[in-house]
């Protein structure tokens, strides 16, 4: 769904949508990809296999969280996966062309839809004016896309609410979508449909996002964090609203995290002795430590039954908590 309500699960061949799946389906347009990374938002979806530099994005694309602009009269063609898919990465040019060229198609499609019998000249001569300033080293769609059709290798994708995230191989992080809380971590309040590498981010080993902030551990242990915080969700205790660029949760960053978890409004880690800590919005006590009360800084969960267990999991959604645990 995006802001004027359902749009559908899938296409049904007849230029409408089929509007909800009542038993699982496999996923057709991606058959024969070998698929290592998934994540879901509100609306949307992305995938990814490990070591490709292709990312699959489908779904609601209404805040660029499908890393391209998405038109109206396509929505119903972006609520399922296109090949080929994103490439991120690189300086504008071959991958950018490739990936323009795919955007166009599926305008085309849309268009020849809505009117069978169009011409669509003046759309090709536009589209072809743009690809040649692209191929040149124009404006493009920057961010998308490598030369000679490159890209970097991907590891996994994360995705909040309304935005979307790509870790590659080298543990850098990409990053696309709504961005008027700074969840994007680019130093910045504007929302990006073209993916944006993360500067202030490397040897990235996960992330998760919330409604509107993003967790991100590194591979040796750091835990950074940026967006909102007037919930307290970051962690950081400085009162602050939100923060554009990630700040490292330096309390909990020595002491070997080697998971992070959101929710809505809410933070969580796990570590490598299996100690769990939770901060930010704790009124339905998501927060596993007995109060209905937010957490401004990370809280070590201690109390009973939790305390006593070794913490090897945890998943956190709008107001509730789900943990794996085993006794010592």
């Amino acid at each position: 769904k995006d802001s004027n309500g359902i749009i559908g699960y899938a296409p049904n061949g007849s230029g409408g949508a089929v509007k909800k799946a009542e038993a699982p389906v496999l996923v057709k347009e991606l058959q024969g990809v070998h698929i290592t990374s998934i994540a879901s938002g509100s609306n949307h979806t992305l995938a990814v296999a490990r070591g490709s530099t292709e990312l699959f994005a489908w779904g609601c694309g209404e805040q660029g969280q499908l890393g391209r602009t998405v038109e109206k009269k396509e929505n119903i063609a972006a609520l399922v996966p296109r090949r080929p898919g994103l490439v991120v990465g690189g300086a504008a040019g071959g991958g950018s062309l490739r990936v323009l060229n795919a955007n166009f198609l599926t305008h085309l499609e849309a268009l020849h839809k809505a009117d069978p019998s169009g011409d669509w000249t003046d759309a090709m001569d536009e589209f072809l004016a743009h690809r040649r300033s692209v191929g040149a080293g124009g404006s493009g769609v920057g961010g998308v896309g490598g030369s000679q059709g490159g890209g970097v290798e991907m590891e996994a994708v994360a995705a909040g609410s309304y935005c979307s995230f790509a870790i590659a191989t080298d543990g850098q992080v990409w990053a696309f979508g709504l961005n008027n809380m700074g969840q994007l971590g680019i130093g910045s309040t504007d929302s990006s449909t073209t993916p944006r590498k993360i500067t202030g981010l490397s040897h990235v080993s996960m992330i998760s996002a919330g409604e509107h902030h993003t967790t991100a551990l590194t591979k040796d242990g750091d835990v950074f964090v940026f967006g909102r915080g007037d919930q307290s969700q970051l962690g950081l205790g400085d009162g602050k609203a939100l923060h554009e660029s990630p700040q490292r949760l330096s309390s909990i960053s020595t002491c070997g995290v080697v998971k992070v978890c959101c929710g809505s409004y809410q933070s969580s880690a796990i570590t490598d002795t299996g100690d769990l800590y939770t901060w930010g919005f704790g009124e339905s006590f998501q927060l596993c430590n007995g109060k209905s009360a937010d957490a401004d800084t990370p809280f070590l969960v201690t109390g009973d039954p939790v305390g006593a267990m070794r913490v090897l999991d945890v998943g956190m959604g709008g107001q509730h908590t789900v943990l794996l645990a085993k006794s010592e």
